[in-house]
C-alpha cells in the first residue's frame, strides 16, 4: 500500500511540474524560421513569406520568469526578446526593448507542436489595429 501511494504521488508530481504553459514552452526550445506572415490593416491583407527572420527561445521555466530570446533578419540585423507562455498555454507574451522603451505584445497560441507554431496578435496605433498572424517552422 505504501508503494502505491508513492508511486500516485509521484504521478501526481509529474503531472503538475509538467503544466500546460510548459509544455507550449518546451515546444519552442530551440530555433524557428518565420515561414509565413499575414498582415491585416484597414481591411488589407498582405502575405509575406521572402526574407522572413529567424527566431531562437531559449529553453527556461516559464514559471519562473520571461524567458530570452534572439531574432536574426535575412540582411543579419539581430535583436534580442523576452517571451513567456500563459493562460496554460493560450497566450504567447512577447516583450521587445527598443532605445529604452520597452514594448509588451501578447498574442494568442493558435497551433503548436515540436514543428509548427502558429499565432495571431493585434498591435493597436493611433491609425487603427494591425492584426498580425505568424507562422513558425522548426529548423
Amino acid at each position: 500500500m505504501k508503494k502505491q501511494i508513492m508511486l500516485f504521488a509521484a504521478a501526481v508530481a509529474l503531472i503538475a511540474a509538467c503544466s500546460k504553459d510548459q509544455q507550449v514552452a518546451n515546444h519552442l526550445d530551440g530555433s524557428w524560421k518565420a515561414v509565413s506572415v499575414i498582415t491585416t490593416f484597414a481591411g488589407v491583407t498582405e502575405t509575406q513569406t521572402d526574407s522572413l527572420p529567424t527566431y531562437t527561445f531559449t529553453k527556461c521555466k516559464v514559471k519562473d520568469a520571461k524567458c530570452d530570446g534572439t531574432w536574426r533578419d535575412a540582411d543579419g540585423t539581430t535583436g534580442t526578446f523576452k517571451w513567456q507562455i500563459t493562460n496554460k498555454g493560450a497566450n504567447l507574451l512577447w516583450e521587445e526593448t527598443e532605445s529604452g522603451v520597452t514594448t509588451t505584445y501578447t498574442g494568442t497560441v493558435l497551433e503548436h507542436s515540436k514543428t509548427k507554431f502558429l499565432y495571431e496578435l493585434t498591435i493597436s496605433t493611433i491609425i487603427g489595429d494591425v492584426k498580425i498572424k505568424s507562422e513558425l517552422a522548426k529548423e
